[in-house]
């Protein structure tokens, strides 16, 4: 891989095929993590979006930091 870990912002009013596309492309060479303000985010579901976390905004650097634990993704 040559990345461990994107993480993105979803910007889009809702994730539409396009997103996805991006979420995939992306999903293919690292684990993803996806942050957004939007409201779909709050309900999102990662296996859904194919990511291996969705982290709604605003949020506490902890809980940030947990979903990669939590993936098993570990930052040097």
């Amino acid at each position: 891989m040559p990345w461990d870990v994107c993480v993105t912002d979803g910007v889009w009013p809702e994730v539409a095929t396009e997103a996805r596309t991006y979420l995939a492309d992306l999903g293919s060479c690292c684990p993803v993590i996806l942050l957004s303000a939007r409201d779909w985010a709050r309900e999102a579901q990662p296996a859904d979006l194919g990511v291996a976390a969705v982290v709604p905004e605003p949020f506490e650097l902890d809980d940030f930091l947990q979903r990669f634990r939590q993936r098993r993704i570990f930052l040097a």
